[in-house]
């Protein structure tokens, strides 16, 4: 930027200074979207400011100088100034070109950005740009929930002139007759006083009655309407300002037209984020694939269970297998024609396949010409004309139509079982060893060993049993295979990109071989080497004082939200596929794509924060006894109380003014986002936690939580383990006589919202290297729990990767994690930040297990805490790791989701390649071996010895080691 500028100050003494304003102007707003407008062309020569023309509700226009980098924030300004206009929120930029209409809002959108699309829409038309009739508006967009008339009389005046101006174009209707009779008298009233004649009524009405509606009823028929409900209206009987009219105008406008005063939103509903948010194997693909530094990983995955190794497969002795694996894995190798097969072969196989397939059905026999390449192997179709392939498949369907579709299956697969190629993984290869062998091949691995077959003849070449195998390795673009003896043997040499799958399936035989013939009691084992209720659609998001509606494209109602029912909102700005937007209710959470999530965002969280400082309603989070200072408020968790401060609360702020000018604790208190008084059954939702909030929501009953049974023993904490364990404690910097919460919190091992300066325990304080990790770790710890305030929205997954990985690498920091867990969940008073304590708990007690002097501690901690929902699954948790051994890698996303979800059990679709799938239950502590056994199990299988779990990724399809732990398979 400063060589930029140095550059333009060398310019021409005309150009230099305003290009160098232009440019600072330009990197203070922003980036624009759309290119100059002739408007910016003809201002450049000029060197001067653009005039623009907007329009006011009373009809006035004033000129507003803008350059290329004007935002409509800075033109709304720019008015409120000029017209003395102090309640400026919820005025903003309305554009109009032809029969288009938009508004343009009151922030960063640029003004020169929408006068270039009108332009185009003018190009579009044949027009000239020049000539392009965009019209700017200045109007009142939506109240705020706090509005008050009386504030500000410029303000009434022009929404009084823009309610006025709607009614008479239509825009704003009425229901019945006697709310526009209404309005139109206070009009009158306004206009005329409380003694208005008739005649100057009538003169009056034709300019704020719709032309269709006026020619209802004769003039003089109005008139006396209009005249007789403003003699009878209060304001006439009380003489009452005309400011005062205006401002009940305005004040009926408001609660009669929400939607109509809205700021307006295009939103897409997400699908089912817990699934669509995966990162299917994303440390694989960040090695194999390459990719811009910083790029989102976001290839799909799915799971599959299939057969790997075909090893003693005996067609028809497992028939379930046969008709989910087998079967469906072979066809589609045998019609790519793999298999060397003869004519005679294939119309066999053909009748069985389409007995497979269509089972009774023989009117699919007519159109076998169109389906032959789903019977017959596409190296086979020229062998015969359509015609006489359908006669002859025909006649072989006719010798099994007494076969069930089970039993075609399982002829096809003891059809093929006796060629060598049966089984079989295919790889074409370029081979540069064999000058006698074509240049490419096809190699099979199977139970025979690696066969060298002839690519268009599929000829068998040869054939490398694995005891003729010495050794093997694989790269990215290779895979090199050793024969006999390592001293005179030969190599087999292959460019693939394919070596990984090959080095994988050649080292899983020969481990399943030699696992078998150990098993075989005096026999020798051969020479062997080692080896991701909304409809998922486009909607449209209304903020307006009442609270946040959705509507769908025909403006259909089909939710709506007040302000205290929503819990939080976050924006992710570098999601896949645009802006992301999270809003969290108390009966559910959704997440929406929109380019307009940040402005969403910051106008909600602009309600919900001026609702809260105006807000005299909050709920107790928790139980406050009497004592003996009687300026301190007794309260029940729950109870509504009524804060007796003025200026409204303030989050700096630890105490606050109830009821009795008693004080009570910030900490204990929950700020309801509103100005009216919340109902009981809102209170009655809010005093339950999220996970009981949603399970009302799906009964559709609120019924008054019951309290809290108070805890039978004294919560354990981390006291008596710090005084061995910890290191010194920092110089106080809390006073420690103000109560027992305070003075607790002011030790290392109690809660804190401040980030540490350095680690917790005493050995990793020693270790000088690992100062910075802990206490990032710490940082982390409280962004995911939300107490550290941040502008950037860090997900999720990122926070648990910071909090995780470095440990599972540092297992001196392990015990740090948990103590560091341990101590933000006491005496957190913070409802929401203490249920994301116990979620990473619940993620930890996953990983690793404390070490054996800080086990009984934090066990106790969990076991004095057995009411918490993740408290008795965290303590099984613990156990299980402690026999399983600890994790490699952090958590994947499916169990982040879970914990965020709070749900303690984990289900994860596997396909099979039969083309069905199955939900499975895991766990942190689950094995692929032991995925594999349930599946087996569940389908019914004689034995799942062979079969593996394979990941799929686009074109990859990556095979999964038994022992590994299942997430960390998923991880890698």
């Amino acid at each position: 930027m400063k060589y930029l500028l140095n550059f333009i100050g060398q310019g021409p003494a005309t150009y230099g200074p305003f290009c160098a304003e232009r440019l600072r102007r330009t990197y203070a707003n922003g980036v624009r979207a759309e290119p100059p407008t002739w408007l910016e062309l003809q201002a450049v020569k000029s060197k001067k400011h653009i005039p623009i023309q907007v329009i006011l509700a009373t009809g006035e226009s004033l000129t507003v100088p803008v350059d290329s980098a004007s935002t409509s924030r800075e033109m709304c300004m720019h008015i409120a100034h000029k017209q003395g206009l102090s309640d400026h929120l919820g005025f903003s930029l309305q554009v109009a070109v032809y029969d288009k209409f938009w508004s343009l809002g009151s922030g960063r959108d640029h003004m020169m950005d929408a006068i270039a699309r009108c332009e185009q829409m003018a190009q579009e038309r044949g027009e000239s740009q020049r000539q392009s009739p965009w019209r700017i508006y200045f109007r009142k967009e939506f109240f705020t929930p706090w509005h008050d008339s009386r504030e500000d009389p410029v303000s009434t005046e022009l929404i009084y002139r823009q309610v006025l101006r709607g009614v008479w174009s239509g825009e704003y209707s009425f229901e019945k007759e006697e709310e526009l009779v209404e309005l139109l008298a206070r009009h009158c009233y306004v206009q005329l006083g409380a003694s208005a004649e008739s005649k100057a009524v009538q003169e009056l009405l034709p300019s704020c009655i719709p032309h269709k509606l006026y020619r209802t009823k004769p003039p003089d028929r109005w008139a006396s309407l209009v005249t007789a409900a403003c003699a009878k209206a209060p304001y006439t009987q009380k003489q009452v300002t005309p400011l005062a009219v205006r401002e009940q105008v305005v004040d009926a406008a408001r609660l009669q037209w929400p939607l109509l005063f809205s700021r307006l939103f295009e939103v897409i509903k997400e699908g089912d984020f817990f699934f669509d948010s995966l990162r299917e194997v994303s440390d694989w693909v960040k090695k194999n694939k390459p990719q811009k530094e910083g790029a989102p990983v976001t290839l799909p995955y799915q799971v599959y269970f299939m057969r790997k190794l075909w090893l003693n497969i005996s067609p028809g002795k497992d028939v379930n297998a046969d008709t989910i694996l087998h079967y469906h894995q072979e066809l589609p190798k045998y019609l790519r024609g793999f298999h060397k097969c003869s004519r005679e072969d294939a119309i066999h196989l053909a009748g069985l396949i389409y007995k497979a397939q269509f089972n009774n059905d023989r009117s699919q026999l007519a159109s076998v010409p169109k389906i032959l390449r789903e019977l017959v192997p596409e190296n086979l179709t020229r062998l015969m004309s359509s015609e006489e392939w359908k006669k002859s498949i025909l006649l072989a369907y006719d010798r099994h139509k007494d076969k069930t579709v089970e039993e075609a299956k399982v002829a096809f697969l003891k059809w093929i079982c006796r060629w060598p190629t049966f089984g079989s993984a295919f790889f074409e290869v370029k081979q540069t060893s064999e000058p006698s062998y074509p240049d490419v091949i096809l190699i099979a691995i199977n139970r025979h060993g690696v066969l060298l077959i002839h690519p268009k003849t599929k000829d068998l070449l040869t054939t490398y049993p694995f005891t003729k195998i010495s050794s093997w390795s694989s790269g990215s673009t290779y895979f090199h295979m050793a024969l006999g003896s390592l001293g005179r043997g030969s190599r087999l040499l292959c460019e693939t990109s394919l070596g990984y799958k090959m080095d994988d399936l050649l080292t899983s035989y020969v481990q399943q071989l030699l696992s078998a013939m150990n098993k075989q009691r005096g026999s020798k084992a051969p020479a062997l080497a080692s080896t991701p209720r909304l409809p998922k659609t486009q909607l449209i998001l209304a903020v307006n004082w009442k609270g946040l509606c959705f509507l769908d494209q025909q403006e259909k109602m089909l939710l709506e939200l007040s302000f205290p029912e929503v819990m939080g909102l976050a924006t992710n700005r570098e999601a896949q596929g645009g802006q992301r937007l999270l809003l969290s209710t108390m009966h559910e959470e959704y997440e929406f794509v929109s380019p307009s999530s940040v402005a969403i965002a910051e106008l909600v969280a602009l309600f919900l924060e001026g609702l809260k400082e105006r807000s005299i309603f909050a709920m107790a989070l928790q139980d406050r006894k009497a004592t003996d200072d009687t300026t301190l408020l007794a309260f029940k968790k729950g109870d509504l109380l009524v804060l007796t401060k003025k200026q409204g609360l303030l989050a700096s702020e630890n105490w606050t003014l109830g009821q009795n000018d008693r004080t009570v604790p910030m900490a204990c208190l929950y700020t309801i986002p509103t100005v009216t008084k919340p109902s009981a059954q809102l209170l009655s939702l809010l005093a339950m936690s999220p996970e009981k909030r949603k399970l009302a929501a799906q009964e559709g009953q609120f019924t008054e939580p019951r309290p809290e049974e108070p805890p039978k023993e004294k919560l354990h904490t981390l006291e008596e383990f710090s005084y061995e364990f910890f290191r010194a404690p920092e110089k106080d910097m809390v006073s420690m006589a103000v109560l027992p919460l305070a003075r607790a919190r002011g030790h290392l091992w109690a809660y804190s919202c401040e980030p540490l300066r350095q680690p917790l325990l005493k050995r990793v304080h020693a270790n000088v290297d690992l100062w910075d990790i802990a206490c990032q770790i710490f940082v982390a710890i409280l962004r995911y729990m939300g107490d550290y305030p941040s502008r950037q929205a860090w997900p999720t997954l990122e926070l648990t990767d910071q909090i995780f990985t470095l440990a599972l690498q540092h297992p001196a920091l392990q015990d740090e994690v948990y103590c560091q867990i341990l101590k933000q969940l006491t005496h957190n008073s913070n409802r929401h930040s203490e249920e994301r304590g116990w979620q990473l708990l619940w993620l930890c007690t996953g990983l690793f297990p404390p070490s054996k002097g800080l086990l009984p501690h934090a066990q106790k901690f969990i076991d004095t805490r057995r009411g918490k929902l993740l408290a008795p699954d965290c303590s099984r948790r613990i156990q299980k790791v402690l026999r399983t051994g600890p994790r490699k890698q952090p958590p994947h996303q499916v169990e982040v989701e879970a914990a965020e979800q709070n749900v303690s059990r984990i289900c994860h679709k596997i396909y099979f390649p039969n083309d069905t799938s199955e939900m499975l239950e895991v766990v942190a502590n689950t094995r692929v071996r032991d995925v594999c056994d349930s599946i087996a199990t569940r389908l019914q299988l004689a034995s799942w010895e062979g079969c593996s779990l394979f990941i799929k990724i686009s074109d990859k399809v990556i095979s999964q080691k038994e022992g590994d732990f299942f997430f960390d398979s998923l991880r890698e």
